[in-house]
């Protein structure tokens, strides 16, 4: 369901901004909410940082098998170590760790 919601609001910030230009790389919806400039409307959409964050968790278990071999995945996973490490010494850091640890579980073991 996750993926379908990331998906959406992809597709609602495109409508809204036709002046957004998608990375050469990738048109994956997990490419585009992590963009710079789109990732803010799709961080606020979903109500704070923490709720995104577990939208994609979910929404990549639907695009991506674990430990897939894509640039998407890998820019996923990327994405995800990055906000866990910028969360140190935040209120999300609590949150983050339950995040990174989900995926790492999903990964490493197809739990959760």
């Amino acid at each position: 369901m996750s993926a379908s919601l990331i998906e959406q609001a992809v597709d609602e910030y495109m409508e809204k901004n036709p002046e957004f230009t998608p990375p050469e790389s990738s048109q994956h919806p997990a490419v585009l909410a992590l963009t710079t400039e789109m990732n803010p409307a799709i961080v606020d959409k979903f109500g704070g940082i923490i709720e995104f964050w577990w939208a994609m968790f979910e929404a990549a278990k639907s695009w991506f098998k674990p430990n897939e071999d894509s640039l998407e995945y890998n820019y996923f996973r990327t994405r995800l170590f990055g906000a866990l490490g910028l969360s140190v010494h935040t209120d999300h850091v609590e949150d983050m760790n339950e995040i990174w640890n989900a995926f790492v579980a999903w990964k490493n073991y197809g739990l959760h």
